[in-house]
């Protein structure tokens, strides 16, 4: 800005002229004029560009002289704090920087700007008047100089003075963690002879709870607190410290002194007076106002600050939050939603380290515990760690310690956001127990949210309430369970759910079975509380019951042939005889050669079972004449560190094995062997190497190398394809085995299709061996695995023609999900084993004909037939009408029998499994990894089949993120150029493979069936025995009876033309028929009349099994002259044996 001529460094006053209306403002500035030039601010007021035109008067200057100018502290600034207001309205925020504004004085201008209260002073009342006088210790001399420095400032601050006390304490310093130092006094002495004030400090849960309701929350946080509070001049003496070189007092409340807490919050309670609890609250230095609406939020902050004027305290401007949606207070961040922890905390539980000692497992408990409420479960996932905290135990950190370690810190790292209580309506607490605990989930009764979680809780049981009957620790989880939310419920009508139906005739049963122990004492106690206990089954019951609950063979498959294309056709090789291109060729059906298994003494000590999968490939033949052989008792070439329990970020594996093979000793002196193409080296120049080299060098005719890669060249069977596999060094192989096996498109599968998975991409000496310790040391696995049920019935093998021509159908619980899914619709095809899995919020008809119509039919096509349980959602007249428009058959199987849908069933049981390998600790994110587990499964070689699900639906092998990340090539079908020529390759593909996968599955087929009916003992029924029907619903009425009936047996089913395993049935009293399997079934026995039982004549059953004659039980009969043994006395029973009958009952006549 030009002005007149006036003399260089004039000092003015530059009064603006007004021209708001004009859309500009200028500032009124005191300046100094430079060649006639000063400067001034202009504002644009409006939302459009303003031009200021030449000669424009903005305004006049006005002279100055001396006396009118003041000097002004240059740290000195009356600008209020900087505020975020991007979540307010323009006139809010403006509302809320004018009352900054006028309260400016209120926030510190610089960090030695701090108030002086005179509120309140800090005393310090000590046991008796003698002075405790401590040495001072020994330093460094840089730490010296640092003592020092600091004490310098706080001299010139005031904080401290020059003393002549007779007290004296020394001085530590604490190193921080930016390399600074924290000054300290050692007043442990003195706080022991102190009289200790019992004012007591706010609890944490009842703070976080008074803020139920608010919007908006503003956080205060003063400047040194402790130092704005001045210490009784006759006390002062009793904070002497020496530094080695003097002796000073402290004239405000020193940190490390032990009643200075009770007298800061005091302090605070006493400004606050009136507002706290209702509008605002402080827990020592840290302070928050809350409300629920902007202007109430005004009011009390400006009430506030004005206390903090009047009682000269000084805040942090940095530190403090202006009406915000949501802040950080207490090591919570909390909200109108509700609070959960502070990400800075739960940052350090996910980089905590391992604990290496006693006192690392209770530091890492005592940041865990803190948020406890916020964890399902916690006591009984946090019992390992807490045995290890008892008195007399020595650590020993154990597999269970790590995996609680590790379920707390993924827990606390991912926390749940809990709601507020809302003391405007009933509480609901739903209570389970189990073996070791007892838990409890506190909910409001309504909520538009539906049940938003208040808290979590739950302890361990002790070794004597483990003793207890159900009953009693059922009972204790809801006295136990009132007890902890007491602050919630006393005074108050609540309801108390539980899964445990005989509680609920609790006061009659406690009072009259312990009329004196401690149920009579429950009783008393719960008799002070109003609440009303309701039943609530348990698998409805299931957070509460979470909390106190935490969950708790291998058979030889045929080689499915590969579709590879040959990625080393130009590198030389031995011959191989190659079906025609485009042919698929059968998988192989026999052993491999014997003179292949080397050591067979040591295979065959082995059981049966894992010597199946222990068995090596088939190996090419090598020209020389000599025979690659892999030592199999041998110890592994390589030790593998125990699988992590989760998997491994794709990106942190070696994207390129050529690396990793130049830097493995044996791998890269083979590959340099290769490339001098001088031949196997000698024997005797490797005998003294590794069993790897050795390894190695025994199949070197197999081996090639390929644009530096070195690989093995495997040809399962003289009808398949050559596989060339990677030599996998020993540095990739736990990455290698961590993803083919714990990958989230892997499924953490078994021993025999992880082996496959291996086989078909890499090859290293001891390979069996690895991936089968691979597996059996994945924790996942050990802790999800099943054993087989021995019990079996008769097997009735389904026939089927083609793929996705008959399908079966089920649906499976599973708990409910974030996106509100809590059921899985399963179907899967008979042929192929193909299995499609959909995530669903119902199980109603109508949402499974959708998805069966608009997903799988879409997908798949229409099936000729399909087969389910009697479910309703599948039996609906809905249902009923979609199949006939689509003319799709639909079986069914018998009641309570779902063997009957044993594929679909078996399934189920693998997906919850591999499900379980991969959900959170919480298990409500289990539809975020179906389309994971249903690709591992697909992709895996079927036991039944001998081929994986993917390839025999696609005609093609899939290409797995296993094969980017190692840059394999999965086994596919010949490259084609047409369209024409491909079609004619997959059907003649498809062709071939539907023929070998009929062949291994009848084989397959015929096999389980000889193994399942090895341990049946099935008897057909006859028509008109009579029988028994097994219940199993009587198994939830624990005094019922298991078995209904007598039924008559009407007919014998046949299925496939043959007799099958399913008996219509008629009641005898009411002939309503019904069909039921034959494992439902035991035959009735009727006890002979009066007349029969005077006549020695036995009473049967219609065509019951006469091995067992009501004569038999007739001991009163006098012995008779034995006669011939003729045809009338002997017969033949229902389990084949010919029984000749004692002479005795001769008489007795047989149907």
């Amino acid at each position: 800005m030009a002005t007149r001529p006036i003399p260089n460094d004039y000092a003015g006053l530059l009064e603006p002229r007004p021209y708001t209306d004009k859309g500009f403002a200028i500032a009124r500035t005191v300046a100094t004029v430079n060649n006639s030039e000063t400067v001034c601010e202009v504002t644009n007021t409006s939302d459009e560009p303003v031009t200021l035109k030449a000669a424009m008067p903005l305004g006049s200057f006005l002279p100055l002289d001396d006396d009118d100018i003041a000097e002004q502290d240059p740290l000195a600034s009356t600008t209020p704090p900087s505020v975020d207001t991007t979540h307010l309205s323009p006139d809010e925020a403006c509302q809320l920087s004018d009352l900054l504004q006028r309260y400016s004085d209120v926030f510190s201008r610089h960090p030695g700007d701090r108030g002086r209260t005179s509120l309140a002073q800090h005393r310090i009342l000590t046991h008796d008047d003698r002075p405790i006088k401590q040495r001072p210790h020994r330093m460094p001399i840089h730490r010296q100089a640092e003592v020092q420095r600091q004490v310098a400032e706080m001299l010139d601050a005031g904080v401290v003075e020059p003393s002549q006390s007779p007290w004296a304490a020394p001085v530590v310093l604490v190193r921080k963690k930016n390399g600074t130092h924290r000054f300290c006094v050692d007043y442990r002495k003195l706080n022991h002879a102190t009289v200790k004030d019992a004012h007591p400090l706010p609890r944490t849960d009842d703070t976080i709870d008074a803020l139920s309701g608010s919007a908006y929350f503003t956080t205060l946080d003063m400047t040194t607190g402790y130092w704005q509070v001045p210490v009784h001049p006759d006390d002062r003496e009793k904070t002497a410290f020496t530094t080695g070189r003097g002796l000073y007092q402290f004239t405000v409340m020193a940190f490390g002194l032990t009643n200075a807490p009770s007298t800061f919050q005091r302090l605070m309670e006493l400004l606050l007076a009136g507002l706290d609890w209702r509008s605002c609250l402080a827990y020592l230095d840290d302070i928050i106002l809350f409300s629920r609406t902007f202007e109430d939020h005004l009011t009390v902050l400006e009430e506030v600050l004005s206390r903090f004027r009047s009682a000269n305290l000084k805040l942090n401007a940095e530190k403090c939050k202006f009406a915000q949606p949501k802040v950080h207070f207490l090591g919570h961040v909390v909200s109108r939603h509700g609070v959960q922890p502070d990400p800075t905390n739960t940052d350090k539980v996910r980089n905590w380290p391992t604990p290496t000692s006693i006192a690392h497992v209770r530091s890492f408990l005592g940041l865990a515990s803190y948020y406890r409420k916020f964890v399902r479960h916690f006591a009984k996932i946090a019992e390992p760690l807490h045995v290890l905290t008892r008195k007399g135990s020595s650590f020993s950190w154990s597999s269970d310690c790590q995996a609680a370690f590790e379920t707390l810190r993924e827990a606390l790292t991912s926390p749940p956001i809990l709601a507020y209580p809302d003391f405007s309506r009933p509480f609901t607490l739903h209570t389970d127990a189990s073996d070791s605990a007892v838990g409890a989930v506190l909910y409001p009764q309504t909520s538009d949210h539906g049940e938003q979680v208040v808290a979590y809780a739950s302890c361990t049981l002790t070794a004597q309430g483990r003793r207890w009957a159900t009953f009693d620790r059922e009972m204790w989880a809801v006295v136990w369970s009132i007890r902890h939310f007491r602050t919630y419920l006393a005074g108050r009508r609540f309801t108390v759910m539980t899964d445990h139906k005989p509680l609920l005739g609790w006061s009659n049963k406690l009072t009259t079975h312990d009329p004196t122990g401690r149920r009579s004492r429950w009783a008393v106690e719960l008799s002070t509380y109003e609440f009303d206990l309701t039943y609530r089954a348990g698998k409805a019951n299931s957070n509460a019951d979470a909390l106190s609950r935490l969950p708790a063979s291998v058979a030889t498959v045929d080689q499915p042939p590969t579709l590879p294309q040959d990625p080393l056709a130009e590198q030389p090789t031995a011959p191989l005889n190659n079906p025609p291109d485009g042919q698929l060729p059968p998988p192989p059906t026999d052993p491999p050669d014997e003179h292949l298994l080397p050591r067979a003494d040591a295979l065959s000590r082995l059981p049966a079972a894992v010597a199946a999968v222990d068995q090596p490939p088939t190996l090419p033949h090598d020209p020389s004449g000599e025979q690659p052989t892999v030592p199999l008792d041998d110890p592994p070439v390589g030790q593998l560190p125990p699988p992590p329990t989760d998997s491994p970020d794709g990106h942190s594996l070696p994207h390129k094995v050529q690396q990793a093979q130049e830097a493995d000793q044996d791998i890269s002196e083979i590959i340099q062997w290769k490339r001098q193409r001088q031949g196997r080296p000698p024997w005797h120049t490797i005998s003294r190497r590794g069993r790897s080299l050795k390894a190695l060098w025994d199949q070197y005719h197999s081996l090639v190398v390929k644009r530096g890669v070195l690989y093995r060249r495997w040809k399962p069977n003289a009808n398949c394809h050559v596989i060339y596999q990677r030599v996998a060094p020993a540095s990739l192989r736990p990455a290698i085995l961590q993803e083919l096996h714990n990958g989230s498109c892997s499924g953490h599968l078994g021993i025999t299709k992880t082996l496959r998975r291996v086989y078909i991409r890499f090859y290293w000496p001891g390979m069996n061996q690895d991936v089968k310790r691979w597996c059996r040391a994945c924790q996942h696995c050990a802790t999800r695995t099943a054993p087989t049920p021995s019990a079996r019935a008769p097997m009735k093998p389904i026939r089927v023609d083609g793929p996705f021509k008959k399908v079966a159908m089920d649906l499976t619980e599973l708990p409910k999900s974030k996106k509100g899914n809590r059921y899985c619709l399963v179907l899967q095809d008979f042929f192929t084993k193909y299995a499609n899995a959909y995530a669903i919020p119902h199980q109603d008809a109508p949402t499974v004909a959708q998805v069966l119509f608009t997903h799988y039919i879409r997908e798949h096509g229409v099936p000729s037939s399909l087969h389910s349980d009697q479910g309703r959602q599948f039996e609906a007249d809905l249902m009923k009408e979609l199949y006939a428009a689509l003319g799709i058959a639909k079986s069914r199987t018998t009641p309570y029998h779902p063997q009957g849908d044993g594929l679909v069933e078996r399934f189920n049981r693998t997906l919850k499994a591999m499900l379980s390998k991969y959900v959170s600790p919480m298990g409500d994110d289990w539809d975020d990894h179906l389309s994971h587990v249903l690709l591992a499964y697909n992709t895996s070689v079927h036991a039944s089949t001998g081929y994986t699900p993917f390839l025999l639906a696609h005609g093609r092998e899939a290409n797995l993120p296993a094969d980017v990340i190692f840059g394999t090539t999965p086994p596919g079908a010949p490259p084609t150029t047409t369209a024409k020529s491909y079609v004619k390759t997959l059907t003649s593909s498809l062709r071939t493979a539907f023929a070998h996968a009929r062949q291994n599955m009848q084989r397959a087929s015929s096999r389980q069936k000889a193994a399942y009916d090895s341990t049946t003992s099935h008897r057909p029924y006859k028509t008109g025995d009579k029988v028994w029907v097994n219940d199993p619903t009587a198994l939830r009425r624990k005094l019922k009876p298991r078995w209904k009936g007598p039924f008559v047996v009407v007919e014998r089913l046949h299925s496939d033309g043959e007799p099958g395993v399913t008996y219509r049935i008629k009641d005898a009293r009411s002939n309503r028929r019904k069909i039921v399997h034959y494992n439902r079934l035991k035959p009735c026995y009727t006890l002979p009349t009066v007349a029969q039982h005077r006549d020695r004549q036995p009473v049967l059953t219609g065509d019951a099994p006469t091995s067992q004659l009501a004569c038999d039980s007739f001991e009163d009969q006098a012995p008779q002259q034995a006669t011939s043994v003729g045809d009338t006395n002997q017969h033949t029973t229902r389990h084949g044996r010919r029984v000749t009958r004692p002479s005795r009952f001769a008489d007795c006549v047989m149907d």
